[in-house]
């Protein structure tokens, strides 16, 4: 992690006021100078308990980074996660066949939808506040900037591509599970092999960013 500039100035500060909070005194300061001594909490001048509001701690730009590097480790397992899982799902189903595999493809179309596109949304997020955070030069990392690449290159894809043929396999799929039409079955057959193509790719690009992420190599 790159060193957070002001760090050290910040937590100057930060026990400077806790010394303030508990009654001392500034190094040049008296009482009368508008920081008194540290009243008993019992004083039986005043006849009733000195309470001292407490403060939050202080959270340094390094302690986001921390916050924000988390989030985007859990982003990132929240959305491979299912990902991985989907051919697995998708190749039971197909012995299955009829309503299991209608099923299937609609727990799968609902999984995506709720669990596994938010998470990519939120990768993207949380990537670009770390970049800020941390204070890296994003055309100056290779890695980093082929990442992005990488990532809009999986937008554009599954949008164009991907989406709209799982969508069709999936309708395709109902009404094979109410009335088995050869024509229907020959269809769904052609673009279930599509989608299957389409999601192993899909698959390859996202690890090829993990990788980028964790090995961080210099590409050039």
């Amino acid at each position: 992690m790159p060193p957070v500039h002001g760090l050290e100035h910040l937590q100057v500060e930060v026990r400077r006021e806790g010394l303030l909070d508990h009654g001392q005194h500034r190094p040049g300061h008296g009482p009368g100078h508008g920081v008194h001594d540290q009243e008993d909490p019992l004083d039986p001048a005043h006849g009733h308990a000195v309470s001292h509001p407490r403060r939050l701690p202080a959270v340094d730009r390094a302690g986001w980074a921390r916050l924000f590097l988390f989030l985007h480790v859990l982003g990132a397992v929240t959305a491979l996660g299912p990902t991985l899982t989907y051919g697995l799902w998708g190749r039971r189903a197909e012995r299955a066949g009829g309503d299991v595999r209608a099923f299937t493809l609609r727990t799968i179309s609902w999984v995506d939808r709720r669990l596994a596109t938010p998470s990519y949304v939120a990768q993207l997020v949380t990537g670009l506040v770390l970049v800020w955070l941390l204070r890296l030069d994003l055309l100056g990392t290779p890695w980093l900037l082929a990442s992005l690449v990488l990532y809009a290159g999986i937008v554009v894809f599954a949008v164009a591509l991907y989406a709209p043929t799982f969508r069709r396999q999936r309708d395709l799929a109902e009404r094979l599970a109410g009335d088995d039409d050869p024509a229907v079955a020959r269809e769904y057959r052609e673009v279930a092999a599509r989608a299957t193509r389409y999601g192993l790719a899909a698959v390859v690009l996202t690890l090829a960013i993990l990788y980028l992420m964790v090995v961080k190599p210099a590409l050039w």
